[in-house]
């Protein structure tokens, strides 16, 4: 069984963030290594960088839910949101999930999906080589200022012995430019329509009707 694990903030979760899924699945079934699921797995509070604003836990898993609703065709990975880490109340670390998922799923293979950003910043995550025993790491590069390259090269001389290993797959994905942040700044201006056009593009519309109705980000 391969199981694909996306996770985040998402605070809230947008149409980039629903991109990249849709991305990661489909590239690993081009290559041969097609996702049984995909994990969404939003975090309880993220230990690597400030998040002002955090919506609740509650809420963030509930605008996952409608973010990542789809009826697959047949043969795709499905997207299932998970609320472990919200659950856990407690920071949140990448190996603790990863070893909680395969104790839940043994033999399962896990692909983990990070931006190309979030891997040069691993080396300062808790437990690295650990996360890289549990999972594979897949890269997305989704910026002009990166590329496959200088991410292999990278992922080469900081772990060569996982590297040589196959701990690492890299994709190149055409950007979604959207950031949580922005769109947070966007719900500020909400009773502009300018700003209510763009929202309208940038998030799904439950999720948007979700945001203006609990007055989140306000």
């Amino acid at each position: 069984m391969r199981i694909g694990i996306f996770g985040g903030t998402f605070n809230p979760p947008h149409r980039g963030h629903r991109h990249i899924a849709e991305d990661f699945r489909e590239q690993m079934a081009a290559i041969g290594l097609p996702l049984d699921k995909v994990l969404i797995i939003p975090t309880f509070v993220p230990p690597h960088k400030e998040t002002p604003d955090l919506a609740s836990g509650e809420d963030r898993l509930a605008m996952c839910e409608m973010c990542f609703r789809e009826t697959p065709e047949e043969g795709d990975a499905v997207f299932e949101v998970s609320d472990y880490e919200i659950a856990r109340a407690d920071v949140s670390y990448t190996y603790m999930t990863l070893e909680h998922l395969h104790e839940e799923w043994p033999g399962a293979e896990l692909y983990f999906v990070m931006g190309d950003d979030m891997l040069l910043y691993l080396p300062k995550w808790a437990r690295p080589e650990k996360i890289l025993e549990d999972a594979v790491l897949v890269s997305t590069i989704r910026s002009h200022e990166c590329t496959v390259e200088a991410l292999k090269a990278f992922a080469k001389e900081t772990y060569p012995d996982q590297y040589a290993a196959g701990r690492f797959l890299f994709f190149e994905s055409e950007p979604f430019p959207v950031s949580s942040t922005e769109v947070r700044a966007l719900v500020k201006k909400a009773d502009r329509p300018i700003a209510k056009e763009t929202l309208n593009k940038l998030l799904d519309p439950e999720v948007l009707q979700y945001i203006l109705e609990r007055e989140l980000y306000q």
